[in-house]
Parts: structure tokens; C-alpha cells; sequence
């Protein structure tokens, strides 16, 4: 099994809260508090998840189920 690094591993548990927050109707900092991370957790992986797929810290799959999840959150 491939090792993940670090800002993958974060935006999978981003991944995670928003499909959270999305289930049972919570902000997104609820959601994240919940899960025992910051408030902000997810504001700051959406800040930079551009500049992280673009310098490949994060994989292309993880991208875009994470922004798919983030548009579907913000109906």
C-alpha cells in the first residue's frame, strides 16, 4: 500500500466532514468540531486545495471528490 502524505491525508478527513456535515445538516465548523479538528479545518483546506493538486501534494481523485462535496454542500 502507497504511503499518503500529509496534505492528502487532510483533505481525505475533509472529505469526510463535509460528506458529514451533508448527512446531518451541519455547518461545516459543527461538522469539524465534532470530528475533534478545528473549527476552520475545512475553510482552510478549500483556501489552498488549488495550490495543492496543482504542486501534486494531493491526488487528482481526492480533488475532485473533495470540490464535487463542497459544491453539493453549498446548495
Amino acid at each position: 500500500m502507497a504511503t499518503i502524505n500529509k496534505t492528502e491525508a487532510s483533505v481525505r478527513n475533509g472529505v469526510k466532514i463535509v460528506k458529514t456535515a451533508i448527512k446531518k445538516d451541519l455547518s461545516l465548523s459543527e461538522a469539524s468540531r465534532r470530528a475533534n479538528f478545528g473549527r476552520n479545518y475545512v475553510s482552510d483546506i478549500k483556501a489552498r486545495i488549488k495550490e495543492n493538486y496543482k504542486n501534486k501534494n494531493v491526488s487528482k481523485e481526492t480533488y475532485q471528490e473533495f470540490t464535487s462535496l463542497i459544491k453539493e454542500y453549498s446548495k
